[in-house]
């Protein structure tokens, strides 16, 4: 049993806590501690149950915990009233209204009740809907439809608020606090101007951006402070979200699906990283001395070198087997047996040989010396006294 005291690993918590409340989605009941499969969960909500009542349970995973309790959210709506829930979610963006007339009656959802669902699905499961799972597929299409109409300037000022809203609330549900943020959505409508700012490079202007565009000016920000700060180039060592944002900037601008307020501001940002990479300074010669670059004429003498080097170094090798086997004959007075482990060196040698000079595969000038040990070994006897020279290589 876990010490109640031990603080958990917070992404196996947040595992288990999304595995519970995926299974009160799918089975409209809580695990019971009968059933083998449901076990783990059912002894995973008792034990943090527990902490709760007894005050052990961490702040920052307390209110997570609290909507799979009786009075949550999550719970509440997966089990009481059940099937209304799931078909009003499952409803939405069948005749649903994202125009921006406010029409409540039992066929149509307004665009700011869609966002009020959105939010607080988000913060119900701590994560957006699926368009795999089939009653969170319409509120799916709802969004991304309402996004690339946020993202063309499709919507009314009401509409754009609300959604960007929508957006910097659902943001969250990553992180290991969700916040509910529905609340927010009934605030006061602010002036267009100055809502959403972003500085502009150039002239230090205030441009109007979404939270999607804000938060693309934000990672250049911080790439851009990072190369102020260390004089290098973030790696994925170093940090691995700054690594793969660049990436995927650059994948983007080579296919060309770079949005053009974006391509200007990039451009500068590689600019700045080819600077800085001019500047790196040089590493030491850990040898001491300064390696010359090759030049062609230097790669291939020091091939020919190599290879000269290699067929010596093969001749020399052939030799002292040759050498080796006549000496081992002439000590021993018989062959080398492949039934003594101490012999299979030389015999696997003089197989390999003869098998080259029969496909007539032998180097010219090793024939004559290998056919003298031929004879001499044909008047020698094996360890089972067999015939060991093949005659075909005696008239030959």
């Amino acid at each position: 049993m876990t010490d109640p005291l031990k603080k958990p690993t917070g992404s196996r918590w947040r595992n288990s806590w999304h595995r519970y409340a995926e299974f009160l989605r799918e089975n409209g009941r809580r695990p019971v501690h009968e059933r083998y499969k449901e076990r783990s969960l059912y002894v995973w909500y008792s034990n943090n149950r527990s902490k709760l009542d007894n005050g052990l349970l961490y702040n920052e995973l307390v209110p997570s915990f609290l909507k799979l309790t009786d009075e949550g959210d999550t719970y509440r709506f997966y089990v009481f009233n059940r099937e209304t829930n799931i078909q009003r979610l499952a409803f939405l963006g069948s005749e649903n209204n994202i125009s921006g007339s406010e029409v409540n009656d039992d066929r149509k959802v307004s665009f700011f009740d869609a966002c009020k669902m959105y939010v607080d699905f988000c913060n119900r499961l701590e994560r957006p809907p699926l368009m795999e799972i089939k009653e969170e597929m319409e509120i799916a299409k709802w969004f991304f439809k309402a996004n690339d109409d946020f993202s063309n300037n499709k919507l009314t000022d009401q509409e754009k608020h609300a959604f960007d809203k929508l957006l910097q609330s659902t943001k969250q549900y990553r992180n290991e606090n969700v916040i509910n943020h529905a609340s927010r959505l009934t605030e006061g409508i602010p002036n267009q101007k100055g809502r959403n700012g972003v500085l502009n490079a150039d002239n230090g202007t205030e441009v109007h951006v979404g939270a999607w565009e804000r938060r693309w000016f934000e990672m250049r920000d911080r790439y851009s402070k990072y190369l102020d700060d260390n004089k290098k180039i973030p790696t994925d060592n170093s940090d691995l979200q700054l690594y793969q944002w660049l990436l995927r900037q650059r994948k983007l601008l080579a296919a060309g699906s770079l949005k053009e307020s974006r391509k200007a501001e990039l451009d500068k940002l590689l600019l700045k990283i080819d600077e800085i990479r001019r500047n790196y300074p040089e590493k030491p010669n850990v040898g001491g001395r300064k390696r010359k670059k090759p030049t062609g004429d230097d790669i291939e003498s020091s091939s020919l070198s190599k290879s000269k080097h290699n067929h010596v170094k093969q001749d020399d090798l052939w030799n002292q087997k040759w050498q080796a086997y006549k000496d081992f004959m002439s000590k021993n007075k018989r062959r080398p047996s492949k039934h003594r482990a101490e012999d299979l060196v030389l015999f696997d040698w003089f197989k390999h040989s003869k098998k080259l000079l029969k496909r007539g595969l032998m180097k010219t000038e090793r024939i004559a010396k290998f056919k003298q040990l031929l004879s001499e070994a044909e008047n020698l006897p094996r360890v089972n006294q067999f015939n060991y020279v093949d005659t075909s290589l005696k008239s030959s």
